[in-house]
């Protein structure tokens, strides 16, 4: 009889265990589980967060790089971006057109600094749809250069580029030359440099000899 009852009480006793037991380890799971969850959460927000500094360290070398080869004002190639694609603007284009604007000086001094850089960069927009931007550099002050193919440099021609700027009384003096082969950047642009000096004390004659 008292063996009887020990069994049943060691039954019972097993069973709760069995149950306590159960629990703990059910209780364990859901633990580990949100211990996982958890890492996972981080692991993600940790992958999230290294995607943006990349990107953002990218966007930031883009643009580094972007100042590096461009004029601040007009957004053209700047005097080193020019130099740097010069072989391979040659090897497409045939002629180097050189510009610097005339009475630009006095327009500055009459109108200021602020209509000064509007105008450059009115001319920079007009130049830019004729050759195509990427073809246009300004290599400082009011000198630009563009690569294209040949074009006659009528006063009809001269004008349209100068369209926006008539209100302002700024002209432009063009040189340009032929691109050759075997011909050093700083020649070329010398040679085109030289044209449009000639093409300004001509332009300087022609107003002289009508006062």
């Amino acid at each position: 009889m008292t063996l009887d009852i020990a069994d049943e009480f060691f039954e019972d006793s097993f069973a709760i265990f069995n149950i306590i037991d159960t629990s703990i380890k059910n209780a364990g799971f859901i633990m580990i589980g949100v211990a996982m969850l958890h890492m996972l959460r981080h692991k993600h927000n940790l992958i999230k967060q290294i995607n943006q500094e990349m990107a953002e360290k990218e966007l930031l070398q883009k643009k580094l790089q972007f100042e590096a080869y461009h004029d601040p004002l007009t957004a053209l190639g700047n005097r080193r971006a020019c130099f740097e694609l010069f072989e391979t603007q040659q090897e497409t284009h045939s002629h180097l057109y050189y510009f610097d604007l005339d009475n630009f000086k006095t327009a500055n001094d009459k109108h200021g600094h602020l209509v000064g850089d509007n105008i450059l960069k009115l001319f920079a927009h007009a130049i830019s749809k004729e050759f195509g931007a990427d073809n246009c550099f300004r290599l400082g002050g009011d000198e630009f250069v563009a690569f294209g193919a040949s074009i006659p440099i009528t006063e009809q021609w001269r004008e349209q580029l100068l369209n926006e700027l008539k209100p302002f009384s700024v002209g432009a003096s063009i040189g340009y030359v032929e691109l050759r082969e075997n011909v050093s950047a700083d020649t070329l642009l010398n040679l085109a440099d030289l044209q449009m000096y000639k093409d300004k004390s001509h332009k300087i004659f022609r107003s002289s000899r009508r006062h």
